[in-house]
Formats: structure tokens, C-alpha cells, sequence
């Protein structure tokens, strides 16, 4: 799995060309892919596949697309700060409101345990 691989599915999904639930079976795919071939050494793209993974659950939205594609801009010598950043952003997220504000979306919805 490579970083351009990744920034291929966000970039579609920001366009419309993938709805959420593609982006999560995606992501879920792609993690167990990675993990079978040994994982590689790429903290950030294990971080950000651990994420699509669980997107209904993370409460991942298109929009946090434009943070994780900044994060895969950044050279891999510098996966720290692209560490850093992803995980800043997630930190800064609060799933509570979203979880409110998606809970008659048609996907998210369905993963809404606020009731």
C-alpha cells in the first residue's frame, strides 16, 4: 500500500466519485492487505488506513479528507509531523457533536449509538 494509493481514494471521495461506504470497505481492505504483506515502516500510512478502517466509528467525515491528504503531502522524512498532525486533527474532533449533526445521515446514521 503506498501513500499515492491512499490519496487516490481520498481524492475520490472529496470529488464524489466514492460515497463513504466505499471509502470504509476500501479501508477496511486495504488495512487487512497491509497487514498480510508485513505492514511496512510507514507509521503515517498505517495510521491513516487504521482510520478509513473505522470511519463510521472514528466519525470520519469527506471533510477530514483534506487533513489526511496535507499528511501524505509531507515527505516520509518527515512522518512525524505528519504523525503529529493526522492525530492533532483527530484529537480536535468532537465525535459527540458529529455524532448528533450525522444521525439521520444514511450511513453515518446507522452507527449512531447516542440514542
Amino acid at each position: 500500500m503506498t501513500r499515492a494509493q491512499i490519496q487516490h481514494i481520498l481524492q475520490q471521495w472529496q470529488a464524489g466519485a466514492m460515497d463513504e461506504l466505499a471509502v470504509w470497505q476500501w479501508g477496511e481492505q486495504a488495512r487487512q492487505d497491509y497487514r498480510e504483506q508485513g505492514g511496512g515502516d510507514d507509521e503515517l500510512t498505517r495510521d491513516i488506513l487504521d482510520l478509513l478502517a473505522a470511519l463510521p466509528y472514528e466519525m470520519l467525515v469527506v471533510e477530514d479528507a483534506t487533513v489526511l491528504l496535507d499528511a501524505l503531502a509531507n515527505p516520509r522524512d518527515e512522518t512525524d509531523l505528519s504523525v503529529n498532525l493526522l492525530w492533532n486533527h483527530m484529537d480536535s474532533v468532537e465525535v459527540d457533536t458529529r455524532r448528533e449533526v450525522y444521525a439521520q445521515h444514511p450511513f453515518y446514521g446507522q452507527f449512531n449509538d447516542a440514542d
